[in-house]
């Protein structure tokens, strides 16, 4: 391999490296509103951050709903914020957003809480309290910050 196929693999990495590293906003935004059963799951080897606060990029087997058109398979490479790492696992339920003329272009949405295996969102909606203390324990185990603490506090609150 010569230099210049290095350098253009490199430059491969790198740009997939930066599309995994944020959700494209517009999707998140303007993307049909649907969920998707988690199939399987499996570690990339990369990750953004370090240590403990790292958020492991996760390839994921989705069954994805979207209101009004049928249930489908997709694959999907994403960031996944550390304090969800846990529970992105096979048979969770996570939010997504699909894009309206590309079904194969979606992304899952944290900005809604992943519904564990065996759970059903109307459970996990009904009870805010569990969350809220679940997420301190979270914070006095310093794997969410102040700043993260915060933040998913206002979110939580904002639902009751």
């Amino acid at each position: 391999m010569g230099l210049f196929d290095r350098i253009s693999e490199a430059a491969g990495n790198i740009e997939t490296g930066l599309q995994l590293r944020e959700v494209d906003p517009e999707l998140i935004a303007n993307g049909l509103v649907g969920n998707a059963l988690v199939k399987t799951v499996a570690a990339t080897r990369i990750s953004f951050g370090t240590g403990a606060f790292a958020d492991p990029v996760l390839a994921f087997d989705l069954e994805v709903r979207v209101p009004d058109r049928e249930p489908y398979a997709a694959a999907l490479q994403q960031r996944v914020p550390h304090i969800y790492e846990g529970a992105v696992i096979p048979g969770a339920t996570v939010a997504v957003r699909v894009d309206r003329t590309d079904p194969g272009r979606l992304a899952i949405d944290f900005n809604q809480s992943p519904v564990p295996a065996g759970a059903s969102a109307s459970t996990q909606a009904a009870d805010p309290s569990s969350q809220l203390e679940r997420l301190a324990k979270l914070h006095e185990q310093g794997v969410v910050n102040d700043d993260e603490l915060a933040e998913m506090k206002k979110r939580l609150l904002s639902e009751i």
